[in-house]
């Protein structure tokens, strides 16, 4: 489970992917341009090139960090794009909008919507960086919808949630060895609802 990889590029950057997670490079890098395309999650420390930014593409938004340390996670069929920044600087583009940066500060999250293209900012400042790799999976004032997300790509496991009100339950949470029945039995008792395992994956629905 859990398969955390761990390497250096040829300008020094370091790079951490998690579980399920692809990143496509030419090493070394060609024409001096640092550029990456990450499906998945990674955490970057991006080593400082003021001449040459590092750009981290994904489907649907460009990266441009400038030295930095920066978690990226887009998995494929993910509703939103997540950028946490916990040093340095970044810039962040809509691949529809290609001339409009969001700057970002240190201890802040961006969250896009790729279905709607909107933006949603939060502090992150309490966080320590890029837990997953140590196997930890950690949400902070995180819905179901998000939740299910991360661990479906820990545990590679479908999970419907049947109701917009399942959905929208919020929970703070820390979970290192748990099993995922451990984990969604405990969010269950918090917060009520039921969740039954099929073929097609586990249902969450209410009780």
């Amino acid at each position: 489970q859990n398969e955390v990889k761990e390497f250096v590029l040829s300008d020094g950057t370091k790079v951490w992917l998690n579980n399920s997670s692809v990143l496509i490079t030419s090493q070394p890098f060609l024409d001096n341009i640092r550029e990456v395309l990450l499906i998945g999650e990674g955490y970057f420390e991006v080593a400082h090139d003021v001449e040459k930014p590092f750009i981290i593409k994904t489907p649907a938004l460009r990266t441009k960090v400038l030295g930095t340390h920066v978690n990226v996670r887009a998995y494929q069929g993910n509703k939103n794009i997540e950028v946490s920044l916990y040093e340095g600087k970044v810039e962040l583009y809509d691949t529809e909008k290609p001339n409009c940066a969001i700057e970002m500060k240190p201890g802040e999250k961006t969250i896009f919507s790729v279905k709607d293209r909107n933006v949603f900012i939060k502090s992150i400042a309490h966080e320590k960086e890029a837990v997953w790799r140590d196997g930890i999976i950690r949400f902070y004032d995180d819905d179901m919808y998000s939740i299910a997300q991360k661990l479906e790509n820990k545990f590679d496991t479908r999970i419907i949630i049947a109701n917009d009100e399942i959905g929208k339950l919020r929970y703070t949470g820390n979970f290192e060895k748990e099993s995922l029945d451990q984990i969604l039995e405990l969010l269950s008792k918090a917060q009520k609802f039921s969740f039954i395992k099929t073929d097609n994956g586990i249902i969450v629905s209410k009780s």
